[in-house]
């Protein structure tokens, strides 16, 4: 048959790859049940199509059936799709869901169709069938009355050779693999609809056939063809009534699945959670906590399994104090629970308030041990504590402090969190030569520090002394050190105070609040300090043409800002390399006129072009220029046409030091804390002071530490001016 447009219903030759029974059942498999992915072999679109079977094909070719035993036309099957002879006359369709579900077809074996079974001579059968329209997803199985009476054939070709129980017969080019689609599917809930509509639907047309049927009858008459329409028409809706009823209770279990799974997943992470609180699974070990959920989700009775796992003594314990060195405790701290984690933070830091005197190390080693088990157990967790409110914070926390009048823990936990914005917020702090300490100092001492230099490179002798022995090394490079003297001469701290009257008229955390900007505050205060010394009178290796090396004299090196561009970067470096510079650890400070300026020199847009680096565009942020890395420093000063300082981290030291508890040089106690408060990634310490003034009826809250800077190496450092 010709295909007139995709739409056109037409016939499709199939072939099942089920081995047709033994003849004497005279009942086999037509098709079977579910979406059937195919490619025809005949009346297709040249490419696979999905065709739906189910309850209500039947009565479809059932109603074809009927309509050709109207017209006289005995519906049968044939040999391999010839058109020739028939091998079975069909009698009836009908649904089974055994041995497998689908559309089983009754026939009577002709004497040709029963000897080309038993002389296997055909092993298979291939349906011929009608769908509204090929181009649909799926497409549906109709009844055409006009339909030839060939309905199938057997054959000996399967497509399919894994599944039961429909294979097609390849046509040129189709994939081998075709198979049926999820036969047991839930409805969506419009596709129920729609199920229900038909129904109703059917109803009318049956009872429109029905009354058609009686008012034939009362006249005497009698016309086969709305009898067996009518007849088809109940079967069909026989069917779909069945279909609609196993989707409806398919959707109830699925939903009544759904709630409990749900239910089984919130039992399961219960489970889980007590498992780690009580250290029988690591907190990080998220691996294992997700495992061990899916698995009791799956299985509620393995809830139970979890439930007895042993907690592990080593990770349950909250604090080991163990004897130290030079007869000092240690605290171990292993993984545990958040509300543990609380507890551990509190207890270390109160160990440490209680250490009166900066000068015993072991405060310094207390805080290295708090600010640990921030790192590894709370930082990564702030949406558990960071809203607790602070009488529950104290409450986990669990240690015993008479001084603690002031939320010790919430202070220090918070400070704790924002010093590594220390160095991130100034990050030119992190790019000197910079020596923090936890260790004491005392308020304008002098220290002696040493930076490292390029030392001299030396020459392997092989010559012969008097000995007869190769010369070798007979010059040694002396570690190259500059020496920088550095007074600590800022004592500087961030006192907050809030009355009495105004810490009781609210609920809000004060000192917390204000902790964030008083650490910014001071990361100011250590940067004026470095740029103060950012001068030509301080960095004037340049000054004056030192022949080979420096060829070019530059007191400081002066351009204006509308000429500046990567170029002028280029030249400080040929400046940094030929007085032997080390070429690592290179910044430049540019004020902010100048940072946007190299911004805009278009072999920036060349090198975003080249490598794709969004931060230039998305950021504002410049990338390593020439190997200084540009930073925008808006707080550079300005005097004397000052605009930017390009420098090795040699060029400047900066020492801070912790302060000495002024409670010890008056001898006299407060109702208050003194603690110090580390991040072991930047080295950063600083001195936490909380206290009551009970004859003012107020209490504050300070940060303190000391520091000082000096100039380090000369040659590292050149002022930029803009004339």
């Amino acid at each position: 048959m010709k295909l007139l447009n995709p739409t056109t219903p037409v016939a499709i030759l199939c072939r099942a790859a089920v081995a047709v029974p033994d003849v004497a059942t005279g009942v086999f498999m037509f098709m079977p049940g579910g979406e059937q992915t195919i490619t025809p072999f005949g009346g297709g679109i040249g490419a696979p199509i999905k065709v739906l079977v189910d309850r209500a094909a039947v009565g479809e070719l059932e109603k074809q059936r009927v309509a050709l035993a109207a017209r006289n036309k005995s519906p049968f099957c044939d040999f391999n799709h010839e058109g020739g002879g028939a091998s079975c006359w069909i009698k009836s369709f009908e649904w089974q869901d055994s041995p497998a579900p689908g559309i089983y077809v009754r026939v009577d074996w002709t004497d040709e169709g029963k000897q080309a079974i038993s002389g296997k001579k055909f092993r298979y059968f291939s349906p011929v069938f009608h769908v509204d329209n090929k181009l649909a997803d799926p497409a549906r199985i109709v009844c055409r009355e006009w339909a030839a009476p060939n309905m199938g054939g057997l054959v000996n070709d399967p497509a399919f050779h894994n599944i039961l129980p429909l294979w097609a017969k390849n046509a040129a080019g189709a994939h081998p693999s075709n198979q049926p689609t999820n036969p047991n599917k839930i409805m969506t809930p419009e596709e129920l609809a729609a199920l229900q509509a038909k129904n109703r639907q059917l109803e009318s047309e049956i009872a429109a056939l029905r009354a058609k049927e009686a008012a034939l009858k009362a006249k005497g008459e009698n016309d086969a063809l709305v009898a067996s329409e009518l007849r088809a028409k109940e079967a069909e809706l026989k069917a779909s009534r069945a279909e609609e009823e196993i989707v409806s209770l398919k959707a109830k279990n699925e939903e009544q699945g759904k709630a409990i799974k749900a239910r089984n997943k919130t039992d399961a992470e219960a489970a889980v959670k007590r498992a780690v609180e009580r250290a029988a699974i690591a907190t990080k070990d998220t691996q294992t906590q997700t495992a061990l959920v899916a698995r009791a989700t799956d299985d509620p009775a393995f809830i139970a399994i979890i439930d007895a796992m042993q907690g592990n003594p080593t990770l349950g314990t909250r604090l080991t104090v163990q004897p130290g060195n030079n007869g000092m405790t240690r605290a171990e701290v292993t993984a545990i629970s958040c509300k543990d984690a609380i507890k551990e933070f509190g207890r270390i830091v109160a160990l440490n308030a209680a250490i009166r005197d900066p000068r015993n190390p072991e405060k310094g080693q207390l805080a290295l041990q708090a600010a640990r088990v921030f790192s590894s157990e709370l930082k990564a967790r702030e949406n558990e504590w960071l809203d607790m409110p602070i009488e529950d914070a104290l409450k986990a926390a669990d240690y015993s402090d008479p001084n603690n009048n002031l939320g010790l823990l919430s202070g220090t936990l918070v400070l704790q969190r924002i010093l590594p914005l220390f160095q991130y917020e100034y990050p030119i702090l992190s790019q000197l030569a910079t020596d923090f300490s936890d260790a004491p100092g005392l308020w304008n001492q002098t220290e002696n520090t040493r930076i490292v230099v390029t030392p001299a490179v030396q020459t392997f002798d092989p010559t012969a002394d008097a000995t007869g022995r190769p010369k070798g090394w007979t010059t040694v490079s002396p570690a190259q050190t500059v020496n920088a003297n550095i007074t600590l001469d800022s004592y500087v701290g961030v006192p907050i105070v809030f009355g009495n009257s105004t810490l009781a008229a609210t609920i809000r955390r004060l000192f917390d609040e204000q902790s964030g900007q008083a650490l910014y505050a001071l990361g100011g205060y250590f940067v004026n300090k470095v740029t103060a010394l950012m001068t030509p009178a301080n960095f004037n290796a340049y000054a004056v043409v030192s022949a080979p090396k420096v060829p070019i004299a530059y007191a400081t090196y002066a351009k204006a800002l509308a000429d500046f561009s990567v170029a002028d970067i280029n030249r400080i470096k040929a400046a940094f390399n030929t007085n032997e510079v080390p070429v690592q650890d290179r910044g430049m400070l540019l004020d902010s006129q100048y940072y946007a300026r190299l911004s805009e020199d278009p072999n920036l847009a060349l090198f975003y072009a080249a490598t794709k680096a969004p931060e230039i565009v998305g950021e504002g942020r410049l990338p390593k220029l020439r190997g200084f890395m540009p930073q925008d420093a808006p707080y550079f000063p300005s005097d004397n046409n000052r605009v930017g300082f390009a420098y090795h981290k040699a060029a400047i030291i900066l020492k801070s030091r912790l302060p000495q508890d002024f409670t010890q040089a008056v001898g006299a106690m407060i109702p208050g804390s003194v603690t110090t408060i580390t991040d072991p990634a930047t080295g950063i310490s600083v001195l936490l002071v909380q206290y009551v003034n009970l004859t003012n009826n107020y209490a504050e809250w300070r940060i303190e530490v000391m520091l000082g800077a000096a100039v380090g190496d000369k040659r590292g450092g050149m002022v930029i001016t803009s004339a």
